[in-house]
Order: structure tokens, then sequence, then C-alpha cells
């Protein structure tokens, strides 16, 4: 028997009805449907569509239209059998707060204390948010908040491209869900690596707790393999993957031919860029060993986990056990079902995996 956890800053009560979970980022958008089937949990659609440089920027909608087209172009031909949506709002546009109240407070006054308190947390007044909350303790709660013209305009796009919005989750939620265990409560890291920004979660007890984003990706690490090995960008696309952070092994070789060295290249000029990663998830570890026990392992989703050698440096260098997340196992029962996306792919599908599986296993 499987079960998921996760909070939905808005979730009507048709919710009942399927849904597919979409996530979209700056460059693309990848969606995924999973259904019960003979009582079972299977994806029945995924897919993934991209978007023109400058539709979609730092997790804010810049043009509403041509991205509501490219929406609508793809989900008029996939085979999907709803409209309804379960939609990811970008992590690097919300907050995350750990809120401790003067005494205990009963489940029916945490939401009007919030709101009355709301704006003590985040630099904006309760009318310009939307936020839920998660009760950890007698007097504690994490609550999550998003500013209400952010969620007004995913909902719009998505509307505008005839899909009909059912709820609303954070980025870091839909990961947790796909990427842990849930019998896992104790404090673990999750690591999504995507292609413009990097997103870091924590969770403890089974709870988000923790979460960050900066502008660290694959985009910047390919144009940085480009440049060093002097490549057209669909070489540097494959060194980045075939060579990945590995350092070449000696060899000999006549430099005097000016033979390329792409090994050494790659590795030479991902050097300072996955440097900056290991310092930015040190920081976010540290700042939470202030609060809490630190975390016992690292999972690492998006397309850039699949580099070669990364967990190996990540976990030498953080003194963490760090690994791959494995969705697939956490969402269906393989020994009885095997999920048309291959373990390669579900780490870019992560996010959309987590949000399709929201309103599905919690109910075999």
């Amino acid at each position: 028997m499987r079960y998921t956890y996760g909070m939905s800053l808005w979730t009507p009560e048709f919710l009942e009805m399927n849904a597919f979970g979409l996530d979209i980022s700056d460059r693309s958008f990848k969606y995924a449907m999973i259904e019960r089937v003979h009582g079972r949990a299977e994806l029945t659609a995924f897919g993934k569509g991209e978007f023109p440089e400058g539709i979609m920027m730092a997790g804010e909608v810049k043009n509403e239209g041509v991205a509501a087209e490219y929406l609508a172009r793809m989900f008029r031909g996939a085979k999907l059998s709803t409209n309804r949506v379960i939609l990811a709002l970008p992590e690097e546009k919300g907050f995350l707060r750990r809120i401790e109240f003067p005494e205990k407070m009963d489940s029916d006054k945490i939401r009007s204390a919030l709101e009355l308190h709301i704006e003590e947390h985040v630099p904006l007044t309760a009318e310009e948010t939307i936020f839920d909350y998660e009760r950890i303790g007698p007097r504690e709660v994490i609550a999550t908040v998003f500013p209400r013209g952010i969620v007004e305009r995913y909902m719009a796009l998505v509307r505008r491209a005839g899909l009909e919005v059912v709820a609303l989750e954070t980025e870091a939620h839909a990961l947790l869900r796909a990427a842990v265990p849930y019998e896992e409560k104790r404090p673990i890291m999750v690591i999504d690596l995507g292609e413009t920004r990097t997103s870091f979660l924590i969770a403890d007890e089974g709870v988000v707790a923790s979460t960050a984003t900066k502008p660290i990706g694959g985009a910047i690490m390919i144009d940085a393999i480009q440049r060093a090995a002097g490549s057209s960008r669909n070489e540097a696309i494959r060194l980045f993957y075939e060579k990945g952070f590995l350092p070449a092994p000696p060899r000999l070789r006549s430099v005097s031919r000016g033979e390329p060295d792409h090994e050494n290249d790659v590795f030479s000029a991902l050097m300072p860029l996955v440097g900056a990663l290991r310092d930015e998830i040190a920081k976010h570890i540290a700042f939470w060993q202030t609060q809490r026990l630190p975390p016992v392992l690292i999972y690492l989703t998006g397309g850039i986990a699949h580099m070669e050698g990364l967990p190996e440096y990540l976990a030498y260098e953080l003194r963490v056990p760090v690994s791959r997340a494995d969705p697939a196992e956490n969402l269906f029962a393989l020994d009885e079902y095997i999920p048309s996306i291959n373990r390669h792919d579900t780490l870019l599908w992560a996010v959309a995996l987590g949000l399709a599986a929201r309103n599905v296993i919690e109910k075999i």
C-alpha cells in the first residue's frame, strides 16, 4: 500500500475527479497523469514541451498569450482523459516559514490567526497573499505563502490554454512525494537540478521544512563547456552527459599535434560551477543545523542529476550520502506494474509525477 503526503494551496471539493500534474518552468513544461487501474496506480500519460526563451523568466509569466498557445498546442494532441490539472507554483516566488504561536491553537483558529499575523513573516500583506499550512505541533505550523499576483497569473495562463485548475501545490511538496519514500521520517534533503535553476528542500518528519532556489542550472554549465571546448552547442551537450564531472585519467597524448582534450576541458569548465553548487548546499545545510539535526541523506532529481560523477563528488565534499532519487520505486508497486517512463526520465518528470500522484496514491 502506498500513501502520499503534501499540502495544497487551493483544493476544491471536486478533486476526487481525475487530474494530471503540470510542471511549468522557464524553458519547458512537463505533464504526467497517474490513474487507478485495477486497484493500483498506473502512469497513463506523460509528455513535455518547450517555450521560446523569454516567455517565462525567473518563475514569472512574461507573455501569457504565447505561453498559453504552446500549452494548448501540446494538450490538443496529448492522450489525456481530462483537462483538469494540478498545477505547480514556482518555488523561487514562494515563502516557507515555521511559525510558533504563543499558546496551543485549535485547528479551526489557525488560518484566521495566520491571516492576522502573516505580514510579520513575509514582506506582503494578507490581502496580497495566498497561503496554506501544515501543523507540526500543538503550537507550531509551517506556512507556505505565495504572492496572490503570481498565483493568479499562473492560473490565468493555464485557463487560457483550455485547462481547468483543480489544485495548486508547491514544487517542493510534489518533489518530496516523488523523491522520498513515505516511510522516511529522518531529516532528508532533496536537490532538484534544472536547466536554469536549482531548488533545495529539507524535509523533517515527512514535512517540507526548508526551501531555497539558486540560479545555477544545466544551461550555464553547457555554456561553460561550449566555451572551454570550442565546440557546437550539440557537442557541448553530448560532452556534458558523456564525460560529466569526472577528471580525465592520466594518458599520453601529443600536445604538439593539437589533439583536443575534451575530458579535461569538461572537468575544468564545470569545476567552478559545481563548486558553487556544493557551497550553496553546504550553506543551506549549515543554516538548517542551527535549528535541527543535519540531513542524513541527499536525493538528487532533475536532468542534471544524471551528470556522471556528481553524486560521488557531493557525497565526498559534504560528508553526507548522496544518491539519485527513484520516483518509480516511490510511486508505483513495481512488483506488479512497470510504468512506461524509464527510470532515467523519472528524474526529469519528478515534479509532474509528484503532482499527478497527489490525488491518486493516497486513495489506494
